[in-house]
């Protein structure tokens, strides 16, 4: 059983429960005729659309299941890459995890939020979710209300009082008598408010380091902790990013994961209808294997199919446009640079962005080529160019080889030039 409260959704592990189902399970569950590519929200436990992912899931999963103590684990990707899908799948598989009780944020947008409703909606929800004692419940819950009413009313309750209770109460109803994992979306945002400082984040390493509890973190955010705690003193000061190992980057999915993605779903809705390999090539050429890129373009391929119109190419663009121009602004200058220099095919070397851009997926390989992620994103950042003279200038800039006016390398034309003239005076 789920209980939600406020901010936050607890589940005490059982083996009862289903946990994360198999790929056919899901996909079987799926109703036909309805469109199910028509959803702008993150997928569900247990979603049939949900494709791939196996190897980064099953190594989160290791390292929250830890036997002894839940370790930290940080996600990292794109808008709208799928992170926040794959944390609800890894909250369904923790269902099955006895005696561990996995506590996930039901907001991405932490900006509204202070450390004292934090502590008090994280209480409240780990409180309904654990083993309930006679009369021990009836004191939590009497606790519980007069602080929500003295939050409800006033609002004038003390974090540092309020973390203290939170505290005794973790060490009277959890301790470690349960391992705890707290799933965390929209990291960024979090960080970000500046409500949350350098006293609230020590507060979270302290509860992950404590002997007391056994009590493991897992953090999605599109910016890795390095660059947040840079830019974010508060998270920088408390430490709380050194409990979190290498990230695991989310990117696209695989051509094979990507394949099925858009077949089955279409298939098992439309009474066994094969998606036209022409369709795949040209959906790839404007969303790649970008797992919420493709959907939006195949809601409105499903739809046009069964009313027998048209596909609405203009409309779809526009939309396309609208996330490809997010993802711009998201980038650092210096990333913006690269992508450019990729686009123009210009010498790059071993950069050191180029494989963090590659493994978000906004650089792929193609034909033994470095490419931008998909012919319509190549298309859009053409038309931004003449907005950044510096950018423009990349692809006005001459290589050596283009100098050179050839194939041959310089040094080696320069020689050739110089033995040709040589041999014309004799």
């Amino acid at each position: 059983m789920i209980n939600t409260t406020g901010n936050f959704e607890a589940r005490l592990g059982h083996k009862t429960h289903p946990g994360f189902l198999s790929q056919d399970e899901r996909v079987a569950g799926m109703p036909s005729g309805r469109n199910p590519f028509a959803t702008d929200a993150e997928l569900p436990e247990n979603s049939p659309l949900f494709f791939g992912r196996t190897q980064v899931l099953y190594e989160i999963l290791s390292t929250l299941r830890h036997p002894d103590n839940p370790r930290c684990v940080s996600l990292l990707g794109e808008r709208r890459i799928g992170k926040s899908s794959l944390l609800n799948q890894v909250f369904a598989a923790l269902g099955q995890e006895e005696r561990l009780l996995a506590v996930r944020g039901t907001t991405q947008d932490w900006s509204q939020v202070t450390p004292a409703r934090f502590f008090l909606d994280l209480r409240q929800a780990i409180r309904e979710a654990v083993e309930e004692e006679g009369s021990e419940q009836d004191a939590d819950a009497a606790e519980s209300q007069v602080v929500y009413q003295s939050l409800d009313g006033s609002g004038a309750v003390d974090p540092a009082v309020d973390y203290a209770e939170f505290l005794a109460f973790l060490q009277r109803r959890v301790g470690r008598r349960y391992r705890l994992v707290l799933i965390l979306d929209g990291f960024e945002t979090l960080v970000g408010n500046a409500a949350f400082d350098t006293e609230f984040f020590t507060k979270l390493r302290e509860l992950a380091s404590s002997r007391d509890f056994r009590i493991g973190f897992l953090v999605a955010s599109r910016a890795p902790l390095s660059r947040l705690r840079n830019h974010h003193e508060s998270l920088n000061a408390s430490s709380f990013w050194d409990l979190f190992g290498f990230a695991h980057v989310l990117g696209p999915l695989q051509p094979e994961e990507a394949l099925a993605a858009m077949q089955a779903p279409w298939a098992r809705t439309l009474d066994g209808a094969v998606l036209p390999p022409e369709v795949i090539e040209e959906i790839e050429k404007q969303a790649g294997h970008h797992p919420g890129l493709f959907r939006m373009v195949l809601a409105d391929r499903w739809e046009a199919h069964k009313s027998g119109r048209g596909p609405d190419t203009g409309g779809m663009e526009q939309e396309l446009t609208g996330y490809f121009r997010a993802i711009w602004e998201d980038r650092a200058q210096e990333e913006k640079e690269l992508l450019v220099r990729i686009l123009a095919e210009k010498p790059i070397g071993q950069h050191m962005l180029l494989r963090d851009l590659r493994s978000r997926g906004l650089i792929v390989r193609k034909d033994d080529k470095d490419r931008l992620f998909t012919a319509l994103f190549e298309a859009f950042v053409r038309e931004l160019l003449p907005e950044d003279p510096a950018l423009s200038q990349i692809l006005a800039e001459k290589t050596e080889k283009e100098k050179d006016g050839g194939d041959a390398p310089p040094r080696k034309k320069k020689l050739l030039d110089f033995l040709f003239r040589r041999g014309g005076k004799r």
